[in-house]
């Protein structure tokens, strides 16, 4: 959904500054002339652009001269510590402001396609938009905690129209009046988009709004329904996030919530309306997309754990091996342990708001790595392996009706901890002992 800056961010912030400068030396004054427009670009290639990206462009030509701005709020900065951000969910985004040429450019160069819908809007929402705008783009404002569902660049495109909508409601301005009240834009802003608490309990924007969004969505969905449709081309990357995310992904996503993506921004933007007029005065398409993903058919988790399922059940039944844990199957369930830890550091540890509640736990958890490295298992131990297959078998029975809805690739996996839970368990009770065997081979 975001877009990776092609410049590095100081560059960025240092062309931006200057283009904001120049701008007001020229004295920009919103006129009946001045168009604003949602720039929403095709999905690229790379994960952080899968799901599209969007933006707002201001363009006229005042002073003999053109401008055109986009005002950019997926910029981050890929050399500060992004991953360790990231996977900590502390990840910062800005608004950055760069010229529509040079935006362009990169998607360009990416072969992904620009549209733009022309927003028609009265003069007293163009100043209030304007003035918002420059407000978001001081430094002391133009940094916020980036979350994929509720606050993201699509999402902050999205409220920051809204909320100019909601001011000239409260503030009209004649259209002979070129300069804005005298309002505290800054405070608005900080009101608007509070920078601390969990961004999905905020109050909503859409309230008590002149726009009325009437799209309506075929069937209900949820957050995890509405990205799987952008994971396709990329199943591993599919497999990776369904397990990371936990419950609140499988929330029902509301019409509004449904712009976190910018495919259905545009789609909600082009059949809204106010005042029994549209938003969208026309659309444009300014760049075809050109890249053509293929989906993959045999190389995706399902069949890849399914082979390797079908691999260690064949190690299983061979005469000389049968009932033995081998050095593969203690791989495979210290593997699944890692796993289980990831959820648990996503979950607990992490400041994400969408890993948490994670039904995943079920079967992938840290318990594993102490059943994959003990050699020795006891009476109690092998206790604490039966607890851990029983609960892998009450999650395939309950797997179609849990309130979280789990990646088919788990089955495969989950089937193979439970063939090693077997083979440990029968190789207990075959050993005779009640206090200690040794159940593990190289």
């Amino acid at each position: 959904m975001t877009k990776k800056p092609i410049l590095p961010l100081r560059t960025l912030v240092f062309i931006c500054f200057v283009l904001v400068t120049t701008a007001n030396r020229a004295q920009i004054k919103i006129t009946d002339k001045t168009t604003f427009s949602i720039l929403t670009c095709s999905p690229g290639a790379d994960l952080y652009s899968l799901f599209g990206h969007t933006a707002i462009r201001v363009s006229d030509q005042q002073n003999g001269r053109f401008i055109d701005l986009v005002f950019n709020y997926g910029t981050f900065d890929y050399s500060d510590n992004f991953y360790v951000k990231f996977a900590m969910g502390k990840l910062d985004y800005q608004l950055s402001v760069s010229r529509f040429g040079d935006f362009q450019k990169s998607y360009i160069d990416e072969w992904r396609g620009i549209e733009e819908q022309v927003l028609l809007l009265d003069h007293a929402q163009k100043l209030h938009l304007w003035e918002l705008l420059q407000s978001n783009y001081q430094p002391e404002n133009q940094t916020y905690r980036y979350d994929f569902f509720y606050d993201n660049c699509s999402t902050r495109v999205r409220d920051i129209i809204l909320l100019a909508c909601r001011l000239a409601q409260q503030h009209p301005i004649a259209d002979s009046l070129y300069s804005a009240p005298d309002l505290d834009y800054s405070a608005l802003l900080h009101d608007a988009f509070p920078n601390s608490g969990d961004p999905s309990q905020r109050a909503s924007l859409l309230n008590d709004q002149p726009i009325a969004f009437t799209y309506t969505y075929p069937d209900a969905y949820s957050f995890r329904d509405a990205i799987d449709r952008y994971l396709q081309y990329q199943p591993w990357s599919d497999f990776g996030i369904d397990v990371a995310l936990g419950l609140p992904c499988d929330r029902r996503v509301w019409p509004t919530q449904a712009m976190f993506l910018p495919d259905s921004l545009k789609l909600e933007f082009h059949y809204a309306h106010q005042f029994d007029r549209p938003v969208v005065a026309r659309t444009e398409e300014l760049l075809i997309n050109e890249n053509k993903f293929q989906k993959p058919r045999l190389f995706t988790p399902f069949w890849v754990f399914t082979a390797a399922f079908l691999l260690l059940a064949s190690f299983s039944i061979r005469p000389t091996q049968r009932y033995q844990v081998r050095v593969w199957d203690r791989v495979f369930v210290a593997a699944i342990g890692l796993v289980g830890v990831l959820v648990c550091f996503l979950w607990f540890v992490t400041d994400h708001h969408a890993t948490v509640n994670n039904l995943n736990i079920l079967w992938a958890h840290p318990l594993w790595l102490w059943i994959a490295f003990k050699k020795n298992h006891t009476t109690r131990s092998i206790k604490w392996v039966q607890f851990c297959a029983g609960l892998i078998v009450c999650t395939l029975i309950a797997f179609v009706i849990l309130p979280q809805k789990l990646h088919v690739a788990t089955l495969p996996l989950m089937l193979s901890l439970l063939l090693v839970s077997f083979k440990i368990i029968v190789s207990q009770r075959k050993s005779g002992s009640s206090h200690s065997t040794t159940v593990m081979s190289a």
